[in-house]
């Protein structure tokens, strides 16, 4: 059961069994201080300390996930869309999933035959298609390295997702970011707690896959 979204964020982390960080960052009337530069959202700021570790990262929720598993089924998506195969290029991948979920086994094997090089290509032209205005900041880069990560476990993963597909579109945390084959899902907090979309999502789709998430609260300095 996924922690109570009345407790405090340091129990919800605990109940969920993933680390909560706090750290101190300036704040002005131009937002967020990271290294010199002034970022306006708190998840903006927490993404320009990862990529200064070296992370690759994206900060729109679930996006990088959705749009990496789509992109590996989307051939079969296509096969089975009967308004055209452009239509897949545009529609969310919940919908898909639930109009398609007689063929769900199918769609999962697509997951897990595709090549890094397929997803890739196939990526570029989902978002060329306009999914760049609902999932901003993805890049092609980002979404190489998270399949070469997590390609094998993908099938599992969007089964997990694929199970209650409009339950589990929202919730994820705001931050995924890869390193060195290390996936990273971070949730940013300032003052409020855990969602009950994000904890379920959380207990219920990432956590049974063993993939790393953690949440940082930052606090602000005030500036001089």
């Amino acid at each position: 059961m996924p922690a109570k979204p009345r407790t405090s964020l340091r129990d919800q982390c605990a109940a969920l069994g993933v680390p909560l960080e706090l750290v101190d960052l300036p704040r002005g009337p131009d937002g967020w201080h990271v290294d010199g530069h002034a970022h306006y959202r708190p998840e903006h700021a927490a993404a320009a300390l990862l990529r200064a570790e070296g992370w690759t990262c994206a900060t729109c929720e679930g996006g990088p996930m959705l749009l990496l598993m789509k992109a590996a089924c989307l051939e079969r998506l296509m096969e089975l869309n009967t308004l055209g195969a452009a239509d897949s290029l545009t529609r969310f991948l919940e919908a898909q999933f639930v109009i398609n979920a007689a063929h769900l086994d199918s769609i999962y094997a697509a997951i897990g035959r595709a090549t890094t090089a397929r997803v890739r290509r196939n990526f570029d032209a989902i978002y060329a298609a306009g999914v760049d205005e609902y999932y901003p900041g993805v890049t092609g880069e980002l979404i190489e390295q998270l399949h070469r990560a997590l390609g094998p476990q993908l099938p599992s993963i969007a089964a997990r997702f694929g199970s209650d597909a409009y339950c589990y579109r929202a919730g994820w945390p705001d931050l995924t970011a890869v390193r060195d084959g290390d996936v990273l899902f971070r949730e940013i907090k300032t003052s409020d707690k855990l969602h009950r979309s994000q904890l379920e999502t959380i207990a219920n789709v990432l956590l049974p896959e063993g993939l790393t998430v953690d949440v940082l609260q930052l606090a602000e300095l005030r500036m001089q």
